[in-house]
């Protein structure tokens, strides 16, 4: 249900910044969305043993999954590319992942400032390869 309803949010809060911003502005507005929802959940996952698993799932999942977009994303640099813009195409596709894992190490970070040590466990969630146990020590 949080997943469900935070899902709803995020993508109802890009849908509004979407449509408030021209066209000409919509790549732009993908790269801030994309950010910020990689800084939401660096800040979530950071916290994760000070949230519980609803809060972690409805606003990590849902609201940041929600939230940001690879696929409006991928046909924003495509797009540029259609259209020419190579300078475009390129600042944009390097750019928006460079952004994103940079706030979402700041997001991670921001923990601290918040009394919080992140979680080292949540840094590499969905990292380790299925069947590979970390060794102890």
């Amino acid at each position: 249900m949080a997943v469900g309803l935070g899902g709803a949010v995020g993508s109802l809060v890009r849908f509004a910044l979407l449509t408030i911003g021209s066209d000409s502005d919509s790549g732009l507005i993908l790269f801030a969305i994309n950010v910020v929802g990689s800084l939401l959940l660096g800040l979530v996952l950071g916290r994760r043993e000070h949230l519980s698993q609803q809060w972690r799932r409805g606003l990590g999942t849902g609201v940041a999954g929600g939230l940001t977009t690879f696929s409006g994303y991928a046909v924003a640099v495509a797009q540029d590319l259609d259209d020419g813009s190579l300078l475009a195409a390129t600042s944009g596709g390097l750019g928006t992942p460079v952004a994103a894992l940079v706030a979402a190490g700041i997001g991670f970070r921001l923990n601290r400032v918040l009394g919080a040590r992140p979680s080292r466990a949540a840094g590499r969630a969905g990292s380790r390869t299925p069947g590979r146990e970390r060794r102890p020590g």
